[in-house]
């Protein structure tokens, strides 16, 4: 039985605009929970040890890179199957946005119970986190004419850019800086806004809840203007079938694509002498 590309029409302006802004919805994710706020806050104040803070924040990143590396061939091969990418996307928000919530309760002093409770939600929102960039990536060639591919992906990277730089500035102007006292500006607040109580870091933990708002308010355009191809009509189990036996049969030819293996294995080589040292 022969097997047809689900055809759809690209969008317009606004559905190109929305699937764009998916980006300024993603980016605070990396920029306040992983890199600039929660994170540091994490490995100093929460474990307490610096060196122990990162070594289990590495942990928690690779276990959350291994997961998403075993089950994103998988995943893309089945919803290549199916054709649809957004119910891909809403599920992995519905996955994130309690996980980053629960961020909020992350308190110094934590037992072993608690931080296992922490890292399993942060493996489980960095996980999501890259399965939502690929499942909006793909969208992509249905969204807009080959042409525009370039220019709507621009758009993509500048919102996402935009909008990091634009929540860091506002929890820096908001929380942080205030926190700190070392600045006497007077266009700065006097104090934390909102009542935050900086004796318990709610001025670092206010990043998660703020993120997971962040995410769900600036998604739902894309949900609701950007038009996603249309279904194959394969069943889920068909497609579960279908994608798996692809994946196989990748495995099985993926010596025919050497220019690939040498790539990826000078990448591997990379991240483990950048590691090792």
């Amino acid at each position: 039985m022969s097997e047809t590309t689900p055809k759809s029409s690209h969008a317009g302006t606004l559905g190109q605009l929305s699937w764009a802004l998916f980006e300024w919805a993603r980016n605070p994710y990396y920029i306040l929970i992983v890199i600039y706020i929660f994170g540091p806050y994490f490995t100093n104040q929460v474990i307490g040890d610096p060196v122990r803070g990162q070594a289990i924040w590495g942990y928690i990143n690779g276990f959350a890179g291994l997961v998403t590396a075993t089950l994103a061939p998988f995943l893309g091969a089945i919803a290549d199957k199916v054709g649809r990418r957004k119910p891909w996307i809403g599920a992995f928000i519905v996955l994130m946005v309690p996980a980053i919530l629960l961020l909020w309760l992350a308190v110094p002093g934590q037992a072993d119970a608690g931080i296992l409770t922490l890292a399993v939600a942060l493996a489980v929102a960095g996980t999501g986190f890259a399965f939502t960039e690929v499942f909006h990536n793909a969208m992509l060639p249905s969204v807009v004419p080959y042409h525009r591919l370039g220019l709507v992906s621009g758009w993509g990277l500048a919102l996402g850019n935009g909008g990091a730089l634009f929540i860091l500035a506002a929890m820096l102007y908001a929380f942080a800086l205030p926190a700190s006292g070392l600045l006497d500006w007077g266009w700065l607040p006097q104090q934390v806004l909102f009542g935050l109580d900086t004796a318990s870091f709610e001025h670092d933990r206010i990043a998660a809840p703020i993120t997971a708002v962040w995410l769900v308010l600036f998604a739902l355009p894309l949900f609701f203007f950007t038009p996603d191809q249309t279904g194959s009509g394969t069943t889920a189990r068909q497609a579960i079938r279908a994608g798996l036996a692809d994946v196989w049969n990748t495995v099985q030819h993926v010596f025919a694509y050497k220019n690939v293996l040498s790539t990826c294995w000078r990448g591997c080589s990379s991240t483990t002498a950048s590691w090792r040292s």
